[in-house]
């Protein structure tokens, strides 16, 4: 991995061309307590530059592609363009399996975050707000200022998902001809927009330089904080994706026995995108981890051990996770349960080590996280 130069000032070029102050950065290693803040904005300047500008980009692509084709499948249904859309939807929900351990910055705005994806949907809100919404078929619901001001459930993918991958299946021919089949392609515009309108907004405002330079100084584009707790709100990303990714992800679906499995508690199980979310959302944390933290451990001895234990621990999830049947299908199956199981067993060890070993050698604090209480 390509080290940080610690004598050269390196400056983060704007998508609009601006240049945004240049830090002084220095090794991420050795990054301690009491380590200069200069030491911690390299971290985090790594991480911004190299993790969570590119991740946001690709996410914004992703979603003015899926906005096109659900323009595009809207002015004439057919079976052909229905597959272009669905997969459109699938890389859209990969590229915010790629960015949703991101819980800092401008995606926290104005509840961008649910706006994108309200999972787990632990109330069935997402069902019950599309019934009400298609019944009403108020056509004023729709309209841009009055989607974003109304009920998060509807404006995201979890909403999209249920459109195109109800359990009845669905044929182009829902979505043309007649009232209730033209507003439900009109939903489906409103959504695709949203998501498009979210995802450019996020990206420019980190892009833009305000957000991407107060991440390496600490701010994350909020008010307070110094470089070391911004490199702290990283590291609590990590630990508390991989911890969602266990409970959530994996324990819900899993249920304490095969007689209660739960397979429609897996995320994204209409669309059949269960694993593939789950192994994007490992690769990502995996990359966050060899981005910003790894480079700190490797300078140490006893830490460098402490990293290679990581990694190997990456790459045994990874490998957990290279499952040949749907999430869904193995969790009421004794033999695939216990295939799943051991998923669930690799990524809660690798939890352990990035929650509480990679802390003490870090010195930094994970302090509460958003799933504490659940």
């Amino acid at each position: 991995m390509r080290s940080i130069d610690l004598r050269t000032p390196r400056r983060l070029a704007a998508a609009a061309g601006l240049m945004v102050c240049a830090l002084v950065t220095v090794s991420p290693g050795p990054a301690r307590a009491d380590a200069p803040a200069a030491q911690w904005q390299a971290v985090n300047r790594a991480i911004v530059q190299g993790h969570v500008l590119p991740r946001y980009a690709a996410l914004a692509r992703a979603t003015s592609t899926l906005q096109l084709q659900t323009v595009r499948f809207c002015a004439d249904p057919r079976p052909s363009s229905l597959r272009f859309l669905r997969r459109a939807y699938a890389l859209t929900a990969q590229a915010w399996a790629d960015v949703e351990h991101l819980s800092t910055g401008p995606v926290m705005r104005e509840q961008r975050r649910y706006r994108i994806r309200l999972w787990p949907d632990k109330h069935g809100t997402a069902a019950k707000q599309i019934r009400a919404l298609l019944a009403s078929a108020d056509s004023a619901a729709l309209e841009p200022q009055a989607f974003r001001g109304g009920s998060v459930a509807v404006q995201g993918l979890t909403a999209m998902e249920r459109l195109l991958f109800p359990v009845a299946d669905v044929a182009a021919e829902d979505f043309a001809g007649g009232d209730e089949a033209a507003f439900r392609c009109a939903l489906l515009r409103a959504i695709g927009d949203n998501l498009a309108d979210i995802a450019a907004s996020v990206a420019d405002e980190w892009e833009s330089g305000a957000a991407a330079d107060a991440g390496a100084r600490g701010t994350m584009g909020e008010t307070g904080g110094s470089a070391r707790d911004a490199a702290a709100g990283f590291l609590r990303d990590l630990s508390t994706g991989l911890e969602a990714l266990a409970m959530n992800k994996l324990e819900r679906p899993l249920g304490p026995a095969p007689a209660t499995a739960r397979p429609k508690r897996a995320e994204a199980w209409r669309s059949d995108l269960t694993l593939q979310l789950l192994r994007a959302n490992l690769a990502s944390l995996q990359h966050l981890y060899m981005t910003g933290f790894s480079p700190v451990l490797t300078t140490d001895p006893i830490d460098g051990a402490l990293d290679l234990r990581i990694r190997a621990a990456f790459t045994a999830a990874l490998a957990a996770a290279a499952l040949d049947q749907p999430l869904p299908a193995l969790v009421g199956d004794a033999e695939g349960r216990a295939r799943a199981q051991h998923l669930l067993a690799e990524t809660r060890a690798l939890q352990v080590l990035i929650g509480t070993k990679l802390p003490e050698a870090l010195n930094l604090p994970l302090g509460f996280n958003s799933l504490d209480g659940d």
